[in-house]
């Protein structure tokens, strides 16, 4: 008997398109971004825009958390992001994630210094969103 398996497609909006990867036990980040540049975006419901993560307060978008320096690209079906949070208390002043997502087999591998210097690894599942939404298309 031969038996197939259900592969999940990206979710597009144009040249968007979003993933949601586990990052601890049942928190999720999500990841909306362009997928031939990797840039990352958020979409604005009131503006019925994508705006750039990087332009967030130029556009009049405010949270009560500082927001990180974000860097992204695409290379070769991954999505690389480093995120630098520069209001950290880490040895330095500043605390850096690196960030791999294979678009292909949906699995991100995290990387970061901890407090100690060591190098800690993790990797998590992620799964495709509707860029707009922000949730799975059943």
């Amino acid at each position: 008997m031969l038996a197939a398996c259900y592969k999940e497609k990206p979710i597009s909006f144009g040249s968007y398109q979003a993933i949601s990867c586990e990052e601890t036990n049942k928190n999720f980040k999500e990841y909306v971004f362009d997928r031939d540049s990797g840039y990352l975006y958020f979409y604005s419901p009131q503006k019925d825009s994508f705006i750039p993560l990087n332009l967030r307060k130029e556009s009049g978008f405010f949270t009560e958390d500082d927001i990180p320096e974000v860097f992204s690209s695409i290379n070769k079906n991954k999505l690389l992001i480093t995120e630098i949070d520069y209001g950290s208390k880490f040895k330095g002043g500043y605390f850096k994630v690196n960030r791999i997502i294979n678009l292909k087999t949906l699995r991100q591998k995290s990387f970061y210094k901890n407090e100690k210097n060591n190098l800690v690894t993790k990797k998590f599942s992620c799964t495709w969103i509707d860029p707009k939404l922000g949730i799975k298309k059943e």
